[in-house]
């Protein structure tokens, strides 16, 4: 909820500044959620195939559903960051 509204700016300049302002605000944050979600899911795949042996992470379903969700969380973001 904005404290500040439409109607209490007159100046179009610094309405476009705070308008500005606020999206980089929020972008920073969702840079920032976006980075943790790629850091995390790298350590959580490393940490899933770390142990195996490629023959026992082809033999290992659950493993290999896991990694996959984790390369699509992976993907996702990086596509966001690149908007």
């Amino acid at each position: 909820m904005g404290l500040v509204t439409e109607r209490s700016i007159r100046n179009p300049y610094f309405r476009k500044a705070i308008e500005a302002s606020r999206v980089r605000t929020y972008d920073r944050r969702n840079f920032r959620k976006l980075l943790f979600d790629i850091l995390e899911a790298g350590r959580a795949t490393q940490n899933f195939v770390r142990p195996m042996t490629l023959v026992e992470y082809i033999a290992e379903l659950r493993t290999r559903s896991a990694v996959e969700r984790l390369f699509e969380i992976l993907g996702e973001a990086f596509v966001r960051l690149l908007r």
